[in-house]
């Protein structure tokens, strides 16, 4: 689908209009239910819609909603009246507001619930459940007559929505939003790059990887990329966002040993009494396996010291049958302190023993503080650990910010983020000289570093030129079909990547590319760009390309004048279609 598209969708009349506060009428995309994009049920969905609105009408008659709306006001300031040594005058403003809802209020929370059943009745029309999404859609039409009535300053009854009206927050100002979004980005850029890192990891230990990393990980860069696209297309609103909790799985394995080892590893020595231990000793373990042959094992001489750090690994050789699994059962390694004597004897200083039992259902086994026995993998099964982490997530929804957001004082516990604790956010109640703005973030790929939200601007004309190490970067072109051609080279090298590092290269191309073709969708469709603007944008786009492209080649860069001649090519037939259109 080219830009002219949008064009064409934007210039034709629709039949839903949604009133402002000022009583005006402004197009509004219907996003309820009728989705052009799910096709089958939309002419049975907008038939019901005219039914219900048709049946609806008498329930909200102007006459019968007003009287019943001033007797159950009547009927709280009869029950709520003071004493008769009360005057009016020592009612609170604060009770009387409760007594009487603000209007300003009630439209806010009807404008929130209207939001939140058009993206329940276009998720169960995807899903396919019809009847819910009709329900849905009686309410809605319910909803926008209270919306109406809410515009004129008039009072409504809410107290069937009641237990669906979410809790009320202080209004964020422009001030706090940018520092949410930032915060955001910091969050989730780091979560991505730290499930990035563990992944390629585990990959290059050849140990398996776990599916909720994974997914996660996917997800996070989704999200990123939606916020960015959010801080473009939707100026005045705030992300929604949650913490959730994924179960997470790793299996534990010793890969530094093979399946016939068993290892002693010896950290450091705590000797009890270390005034009957000469100046150095040595340590001797015994396996009692296979029956006919025992195993015996030595260590170094270790010097006798308070705390002395060993460090010493010894291996005995196995076989993974049940006359092994017999032995952890009912045998164990005996270890002695040992000192050589003149003629080559020994004397022990001490013993002790070392159990086995623990290696059925685990690769490690401490043992005496300071000595672990080892194999590669348990003798009945994996070694599997569980541990359960928090993760952010964005919900995908928009909280508006009211016109009145910089005069409204937040709260003294509003905070935005809870993770990480030290970073907080500054309240609009501290002079605006004294803020410091912090640098736009990163978005974090695999490869390369992507500008955050912060430095995606509305107006695509006050953006620098691109750098030299920036030459055909995503966020420099201008032109749609340019951008749908350099997504369709961009899947053909993806293709023919021969390494893994060649390929996420291009997977974080593609990536910037399709953010970069919504974003010009969304300031088309929202107004921003016209089709004046974009026809000037393209010829002075073209321009610029012929200037360098003489550079280029003075330069002996040919490869990169041949593009820019075919990227002023695309962009002079997209001209012309639009001339002709």
């Amino acid at each position: 689908m080219g830009l002219l598209d949008f064009f064409t969708k934007k210039t034709q009349p629709s039949a839903k209009r949604k009133r402002t506060n000022a009583g005006s009428s402004a197009v509004e995309p219907d996003t309820s239910v009728d989705d052009p994009r799910d096709g089958g049920v939309d002419d049975s969905v907008n038939e019901q819609e005219e039914g219900e609105e048709r049946v609806s009408l008498s329930e909200y008659e102007e006459p019968d909603r007003n009287g019943k709306t001033e007797q159950a006001v009547k009927r709280r300031r009869r029950d709520d009246t003071p004493d008769e040594a009360e005057t009016p005058a020592s009612i609170s403003p604060q009770i009387e507001q409760t007594i009487l809802p603000s209007p300003v209020n009630q439209s806010q929370q009807v404008k929130t619930l209207l939001a939140s059943k058009k993206q329940l009745a276009l998720a169960a029309k995807r899903d396919g459940r019809l009847d819910e999404a009709r329900e849905y859609m009686s309410q809605i039409i319910r909803l926008r007559k209270l919306e109406e009535e809410t515009s004129e300053g008039k009072q409504v009854d809410l107290s069937e929505w009641k237990s669906e009206i979410p809790p009320s927050f202080p209004n964020p100002s422009q001030n706090t939003r940018q520092k949410m979004i930032t915060l955001l980005t910091k969050q989730l850029s780091h979560q991505y790059q730290q499930l990035l890192s563990e992944c390629k990891e585990r990959k290059e230990k050849r140990v398996s990887l776990d599916a909720s990393s994974i997914q996660v990980c996917k997800r996070t860069k989704e999200d990123l990329e939606w916020l960015r696209l959010f801080v473009a297309s939707q100026p005045d609103g705030l992300p929604l966002y949650e913490y959730e909790e994924v179960e997470r799985t790793k299996k534990i394995e010793n890969n530094h040993l093979t399946d016939q080892q068993l290892e002693v590893f010896v950290e450091a020595t705590r000797l009890v009494d270390a005034k009957n231990i000469p100046k150095e000793f040595y340590l001797s373990l015994q396996l009692p396996y296979p029956s006919e042959a025992h195993q015996t094992i030595k260590s170094g001489y270790i010097p006798n010291q308070a705390n002395q750090r060993v460090e010493w690994a010894g291996t005995f050789k196995i076989e993974r049958k049940k006359s092994f699994q017999l032995a952890c059962n009912s045998k164990k390694i005996s270890i002695e302190l040992c000192n050589s004597t003149f003629f080559g004897g020994k004397t022990t200083l001490g013993t002790g023993s070392l159990t086995l039992s623990d290696l059925l259902t685990k690769s490690n086994s401490k043992q005496i503080v300071e000595i672990t026995i080892r194999l590669r993998t348990p003798i009945n099964g994996p070694d599997i650990e569980r541990n359960t982490q928090k993760y952010i997530k964005l919900k995908r929804e928009v909280a508006e910010i009211s016109s009145e957001s910089e005069t409204v004082q937040p709260m003294n516990d509003y905070s935005v983020v809870d993770e990480p604790a030290e970073i907080q956010i500054i309240h609009d109640n501290v002079p605006h000289d004294t803020l410091q703005q912090p640098p736009p973030d990163k978005f974090v790929t695999s490869d390369k570093t992507v500008p955050g939200p912060a430095a995606v601007p509305m107006d695509t004309d006050k953006r620098a030129p691109p750098s030299e190490e920036e030459f055909n970067s995503p966020e420099g072109i201008q032109c749609n079909d340019v951008l749908e051609y350099e997504i369709v080279v961009c899947r053909e090298r993806m293709k023919k990547s021969k390494t893994l590092e060649e390929k996420e290269t291009e997977e974080d191309r593609l990536q910037r590319l399709q953010t970069r073709l919504v974003i010009l969708g969304a300031q088309v469709s929202g107004g921003v760009l016209t089709p004046e603007n974009y026809s000037e944008k393209l010829r002075e786009e073209m321009e610029k390309n012929k200037g360098e492209m003489v550079r280029y080649v003075k330069e002996g860069k040919r490869d990169r004048a041949l593009l820019l001649k075919k990227h002023n090519e695309i962009m002079a037939n997209e001209l012309k279609v639009m001339a002709e259109g």
